[in-house]
This record gives structure tokens, C-alpha cells and sequence, in this order.
């Protein structure tokens, strides 16, 4: 099983990368107003997506020999390479829900399908679970665990083809032509995130030719049996990540630096406590959740023995997943594809090639850990000395704006919302604005601090919602900040209609 692992990493890559290309594209282009251009360009990814699904198919079921060559043709036992093309096939065959499921998610979280998608997640998971237990009990082997997880893909995506057939989808299914120029676009957009799948792609080939090279296959298979337990801490470090992300890209499109500095504070101290505890947690809890998965002493000893081995590196995995997120936000390439290429690639196989040729299967067990301690040090080696330096890592645009004017007002109530509107008109006629210019600055803030007073908030606690104004020559910043009910995306994108002008008033981005 572990040797046929790599197969998911590829099946990522073009999911990950065709799904992040499409959202953002279909994004632009219904804030533009362009409804037509969102559906093709949809639509073209969607048959792309289709033909690959089935090419590999087709290699599933006509030539599977030869891709259990790819990755596993330096095992000598046959047992292990026949194991192997078992667990491939089925994998393969149910290529195109997987990418389906990937790639027709990002659009259904786009539209606010967070119900169907939670659905989609149980889907999943149950009828993996469930498989696996009746291929175990059915002594079915690889091929029932591998078709366990080709048909948990199958029912997720038949949850989330429910919601594309439902009145709520915000795009319909379709087939069309595949446009080159905006198949261009999507994966130019994808890529730098599909770096980290191809780094994620080789470094379980190097694995695992090293342990064949200097290592047992007992110790293959007892980093097999813990694989599955690695989904949660994960999991942990994909949100930590996401999380991250996110906020960053925030704070400096909001170009607030000290904002920006104390949620990187957060996120660096919460991801290695929350990576601290996931580890504790299933330290404590190792031999019992082994003991799922294998009921042969030795090879649960191993794997027992393996999972010691890569915990104590989770708390370092967070902290360095969550470091470059915030370059890869901060818009710094260069830095964040230097990181991703070290992280994920460079450093484990070297530390797996060290560990592995003097210590066989314990080295490679303890390598993980070890790379992400050294990758930890490593980066932060490199800030101190850029701290040193006066080299800062933020973005020069970021660092060289100055503001003329700065102001923040914090507002409670519609009477707080109409005296900072009058703020917000005298300052700007301070500054050289003319009075009709000021008129619809100060409405247009109030008029936001309004509705989401209004509309954002639907109990009866304390709220926070700022209001700030920023003026840097001729350029105004005007932001606000609450802690209201999340906007609904949805509701938005059908508020503009391509063929109607009028109604697109305001929502265009200009």
C-alpha cells in the first residue's frame, strides 16, 4: 500500500491545481459581472478535468503493470509488486470521481455549499471506514481497501452532484470545447500551489525506494499501517495553513502593517500549541490506535514505534506549513517556492537518505521529525538574520506606502455610524478632496457601517466594527472590519446579472 501511495499525490496535483485555477478565475470573473465567461471557463475545466479522469481510467484498467513498474521497480518480491498493482488498480479505475470531487468542491464552496460539502466530508469518510472493515472482515485484501476509497470519492461527489443539480448552484454542469487561453490561465494560476503536490509526489518515491534499499519490508509495511493516523495532525497543519493564508493576504491588502505583524504572532504561537497537543494526544493514544489497523504483535510494535518516531515533528510541521503561507500571501514567490522545495523535498530525502544508510527502518521512522526540527531552525536562522540585517520580509510596496491621514473609528450604533461619516467627509476635505468627492466617500462608509449593522449582526451581544480611512496622496483607503454573520457568496454573485447594467451598480470592482 505505501509503495501505490505516490498515486494519490499525482491525482492531487491536477485537482489541487485545476480547482485552485478555477475558483479564483470563476471568482473574477462573476465580480466583473461576467456570467458567461465564469460558465465557460468552468465548463472547459470541467471536460479537462473529465479527460484526465478517464486517461487514467484507461491505464487502470488496460496497463497497470507498467505503472506498478514506475513504483515498484526496485522491489524483488514479487508478493510486494503484485500487492501492489492490487491496491493500484482500483485506485485508478476510480480516478475520475476523485478529481471531480476535488475540482467541483472548490466551485461548490465558492457558491456557499458548506452544507453540501460537509455532507460530501461524511460521505467520504463513512463509506471508507466502512469498506475497509468489511474488506477486512471479507479477507479482500488491497484490492477491497482500495476499492473502499474509490467508492467514499464516489459517494462524496454524488453529494456534491446534488447541490450542481439543486437551484442553489451557482454554475450548471456542462461540457464544451476546452479553450487553450483559458486553460492557460488556470493552471498558471494553480501551479505555485501544485509545487508542493510535486514535492509531495517525489518525496514518497524517495521513501520509498530508500527503506527498500536499506531498510525491510516490515518496516514498509508498519509505515503503512501508520499512514492513515497521519491524516489528522494533517489536517491540523492544511487549516493551521489555509488559516493563515488567508489572514495575511487580508491585512496586507488592507496595508495594515501592525495588524499584520500580530496576527503572524498568533498564527506562529497557536500552531505549535495546537501541533503540541495533537501530538501529545495521539502519543498517548498510539498502541490502541495501531491496534485498528493490525492485529499481527510485530507489525504493530513497528508501527507503534514508527508513529513515536514522526509525532514529535507535528509541532515543527505547523509552525514551518504556516511560515509559507504567510510568504506565499505576502506575494514574496521567490521565498515561498525556496521553502516549499526545501520543506517538502530537499530536506526529507536527504535526512531520510542519512538516517536510513545508518540506521535502516528506525532512520527512516525518525527522519520526519528530524527534517522538521532542522527546517524549523533553519528559517529561523533566516529571519534573525534578516531581523539583524534590517531586512525585512515584508513587501516593499507595503513597507514604502506612507499614510497622509489615518483614521479609526469604532462603531457601536447607527448614531456613531452618522457621526463618522461627518469624521470622514472633514478629513477628506482636509486633504484636498472636493466637497462632491467627500460627499459620496463619507456616504459610501456610512451607508457599509449601516448595513452591516443591520444585516451583519443578528443577536443581541457586543460587537466589534471599525471603520478606518486612509488617505496616501491621491489614493483613498476606505476599510471595514466586523465580527458579524459571514456574507453570503451566493446571494452575491446572483445580484449581478451581465445582461442588466443597472443591477450590477456597485458590486463591479473598479
Amino acid at each position: 500500500m505505501k509503495l501505490a501511495m505516490p498515486v494519490f499525490s499525482i491525482l492531487s496535483l491536477f485537482s489541487f491545481v485545476l480547482g485552485t485555477g478555477l475558483s479564483i478565475l470563476v471568482s473574477r470573473e462573476l465580480s466583473l459581472g461576467s456570467g458567461s465567461s465564469a460558465r465557460n471557463t468552468f465548463r472547459s475545466v470541467l471536460t479537462v478535468t473529465c479527460l484526465i479522469g478517464l486517461c487514467f481510467t484507461a491505464v487502470g484498467i488496460f496497463y497497470p503493470e507498467k505503472l506498478t513498474e514506475l513504483f515498484a521497480g526496485s522491489c524483488t518480491n514479487l508478493a510486494v509488486k503484485e500487492q501492489t498493482a492490487q491496491y493500484l488498480r482500483p485506485i485508478l479505475i476510480g480516478a475520475l470521481p476523485i478529481l471531480l470531487y476535488d475540482v467541483l468542491g472548490t466551485v461548490a464552496l465558492l457558491g456557499g455549499a458548506s452544507s453540501y460539502l460537509k455532507a460530501a466530508s461524511a460521505a467520504l469518510l463513512i463509506v471508507n471506514i466502512t469498506g475497509d472493515l468489511l474488506a477486512v472482515m471479507l479477507n479482500q485484501g488491497l484490492v477491497g481497501i482500495a476499492a473502499a476509497s474509490a467508492l467514499g470519492y464516489f459517494a462524496a461527489l454524488v453529494v456534491i452532484l446534488l447541490y450542481f443539480f439543486s437551484k442553489q448552484a451557482l454554475l450548471r454542469l456542462g461540457f464544451c470545447r476546452p479553450e487553450p487561453r483559458v486553460l492557460k490561465k488556470t493552471v498558471a494560476i494553480g501551479m505555485p500551489s501544485g509545487v508542493i503536490f510535486i514535492c509531495k509526489i517525489l518525496r514518497p518515491i524517495s521513501v520509498n525506494f530508500l527503506i527498500l534499499a536499506f531498510g525491510t519490508l516490515s518496516g514498509l509495511a508498519a509505515l503503512s499501517v501508520q499512514y492513515p493516523i497521519r491524516y489528522l495532525p494533517g489536517a491540523l497543519c492544511s487549516g493551521i495553513a489555509s488559516a493563515a493564508l488567508m489572514l495575511t493576504a487580508v491585512f496586507t491588502a488592507d496595508y495594515d502593517v501592525v495588524s499584520l505583524k500580530k496576527e503572524n504572532g498568533s498564527i506562529v504561537r497557536w500552531s505549535f500549541i495546537g501541533g503540541s497537543v495533537t501530538a501529545a494526544v495521539l502519543m498517548l493514544l498510539s498502541s490502541p490506535i495501531v491496534g485498528i489497523f493490525t492485529e499481527d504483535p510485530e507489525l504493530h510494535s513497528l508501527g507503534v514505534r514508527a508513529l513515536l518516531f514522526y509525532l514529535p515533528g507535528i509541532p515543527f510541521l505547523a509552525l514551518n506549513s504556516s511560515i509559507i503561507s504567510c510568504f506565499q500571501a505576502l506575494g514574496n514567490k521567490r521565498a515561498s517556492i525556496i521553502f516549499v522545495v526545501f520543506e517538502y523535498l530537499v530536506a526529507p530525502v536527504s535526512f531520510a537518505y542519512i538516517l536510513a544508510r545508518r540506521f535502516g527502518d528506525l532512520g527512516i521512522y525518525a527522519s520526519f521529525s528530524a527534517c522538521e526540527i532542522f527546517v524549523t531552525i533553519t528559517t529561523s536562522v533566516f529571519l534573525l538574520i534578516s531581523i539583524i540585517k534590517k531586512r525585512s520580509v515584508l513587501p516593499k510596496a507595503l513597507l514604502d506606502i506612507s499614510f497622509d491621514a489615518d483614521l479609526k473609528i469604532k462603531i457601536a450604533d447607527q448614531e456613531q455610524a452618522i457621526a463618522a461619516s461627518k469624521q470622514i467627509n472633514d478629513l477628506c476635505l482636509e486633504h484636498g478632496f472636493s466637497r462632491k468627492q467627500a460627499f459620496h466617500v463619507a456616504l459610501t462608509a456610512e451607508e457599509l457601517a449601516i448595513n452591516s449593522l443591520t444585516h451583519g449582526f443578528d443577536d443581541k451581544k457586543a460587537h466589534h466594527l471599525e471603520l478606518r480611512t486612509m488617505i496616501a496622496g491621491d489614493k483613498l483607503f476606505l476599510r471595514l472590519r466586523d465580527d458579524g454573520r459571514p456574507f453570503n457568496l451566493t446571494e452575491r454573485y446572483k445580484m449581478l446579472n451581465p445582461d442588466d447594467p443597472t443591477r450590477n451598480h456597485l458590486c463591479r470592482r473598479r
